[in-house]
């Protein structure tokens, strides 16, 4: 649940962080030794056992618990070397696009952490928050065209079915782009309001009750940017994070009248992933969109003559 200083101020960021989910990844090593341990711990007491029966049907109770032992033993052993070698076999190495989704996943995290702490819109850049805010904006726009009825139809085409799917890709890809350029904004605050305050009460010790008074009104009419970190970073992160937020706009200008425009029709396309590869993806995604929309025109023209 976001704070209400940050539905306030930026709403749409607010929702985006809410309904952010990190992503399930599996890791094949590990599930692997888990796999192992499981066949062993199962199998080992099994076979154990047969052979420990078996013994005793040779009507020798030495025999039974020697083959027993045996058999329990090579079912252990067994099983460390089958697990030793599906493991080495299946060693996880992650890639470029994982990385980067946990990565996103820590920083979500941390937001989150930050604003319940009433620390988030002070700890970053005030133009990094403003492109944040306008990227869940258009990132909202995209998610609910996709939600509506026409994209969400389960007689939807197959060729939109995939384009839907790569649309929702590249638009959540734009939002951990522009979360991993606002990262590199954050950090402390030069002041804080309550900083200020408490210099007037100072102020207000020593009896200089009028210029207190004019430094409360000073500290009451500053905006929330007066008091956030101003980044360096900022200026190098500009035109990128411009990118991708006009990407975004375009994405949702192309989604929404086509979720409206064929709600009452008969209903019934993929890129690759960085000018940032989102906003190039979003490009691509968007001619393909327009490419299939000139050709269903034009067949529907062709069906009337």
């Amino acid at each position: 649940m976001a704070s209400r200083k940050l539905e306030t101020n930026f709403p749409y960021l607010a929702g985006y962080l809410s309904r952010f989910q990190a992503p399930k990844m599996i890791d094949q090593e590990h599930y692997t030794w888990g796999m192992g341990c499981v066949a062993t711990g199962l199998g080992a007491p099994l076979l154990g056992g047969a052979c420990f029966v078996a013994g005793l049907l040779m009507g020798n109770w030495g025999m039974a618990f020697l083959t027993g032992f045996l058999g329990f033993s090579a079912a252990i052993a067994a099983g460390i070397i089958w697990t030793l070698k599906a493991a080495k076999r299946n060693k996880y190495i992650p890639s470029q696009t994982e990385l980067k989704l946990r990565e996103v996943a820590e920083i979500v995290g941390r937001f989150k952490t930050l604003d319940k702490d009433h620390q988030l819109i002070a700890s970053l850049d005030p133009t990094a928050m403003e492109f944040l805010e306008a990227g869940a904006y258009h990132w909202t726009r995209v998610s609910q065209a996709l939600e509506g009825p026409y994209f969400s139809s389960s007689r939807l085409a197959g060729h939109w079915v995939a384009m839907r799917d790569e649309a929702k890709r590249s638009a959540d890809e734009a939002m951990a782009d522009l979360l991993l350029l606002a990262f590199r904004c954050m950090g402390e605050p030069p002041r804080t309001r309550n900083e200020d305050l408490r210099e007037l009460v100072v102020d207000l010790q020593r009896g200089d009750l009028r210029e207190v008074l004019q430094g409360f009104k000073t500290v009451v009419d500053k905006d929330w940017r007066d008091y956030a970190h101003r980044s360096p970073n900022m200026a190098g992160l500009y035109e990128p994070a411009s990118e991708i937020c006009q990407s975004l706009k375009s994405l949702a200008d192309q989604l929404e009248p086509m979720a409206h425009e064929k709600v009452e029709a008969e209903i019934g396309g993929t890129t690759e992933s960085h000018r940032t590869s989102s906003a190039s993806s979003i490009e691509l995604l968007l001619s393909e969109m327009r490419a299939v929309r000139q050709a269903e025109e034009e067949l529907t023209n062709e069906q009337k003559s």
